[in-house]
């Protein structure tokens, strides 16, 4: 009984790993979004619609599908049979197409501590002078706080990055 639901499930994570899934922001003066526009415009219902990665992927010999419309101009795109990074590297060959990047799940870093700043010590107070950022610090017995600027540390970490 077990070996045939572990079958099942490696078959199903089998076949999702077969479709590729990318963002693709399309350029302002984009061919296949005017036409697109155009053709919902004009539409009366009886024809298929073809969407801006429909007609996208079709300029490029793929079968693309819509997926989520994150906005007017950015997409997420899908094709089965292609890793994320071929269909990325594939829609940003088109001229319409600012750039194709996969889609992928980002979870934010873990903090690691304190930061590495030697005056956001507590020890470099006392009760004389009030040195140190104490101000950054979460509330405690000693002092009062005007933020806790520590918490934005646990969200927000790494090169490029002003807490």
């Amino acid at each position: 009984m077990l070996m045939g639901t572990l079958s099942v499930l490696s078959v199903a994570h089998a076949g999702e790993a077969d479709v590729g899934r990318v963002i693709v922001k399309l350029k302002p003066d984009a061919v296949v979004l005017r036409n697109t526009l155009a053709q919902a415009q004009s539409a009366d219902g009886s024809a298929p619609f073809a969407t801006p990665m429909n007609r996208l992927g079709a300029r490029r010999g793929l079968s693309v599908q819509d997926g989520r419309a994150i906005g007017l101009r950015l997409h997420v795109a899908m094709a089965q049979g292609l890793s994320s990074q071929a269909l990325a590297a594939a829609l940003s060959k088109d001229s319409d197409v600012e750039y194709a990047v996969p889609d992928r799940l980002r979870m934010p870093m873990a903090f690691a501590g304190a930061p590495a700043d030697p005056l956001f010590d507590a020890s470099n107070a006392n009760a004389f002078v009030q040195a140190g950022q104490w101000y950054l610090r979460p509330d405690d017995a000693t002092f009062k706080s005007a933020t806790n600027a520590s918490l934005a540390w646990s969200t927000a970490t790494g090169s490029g990055v002003t807490v």
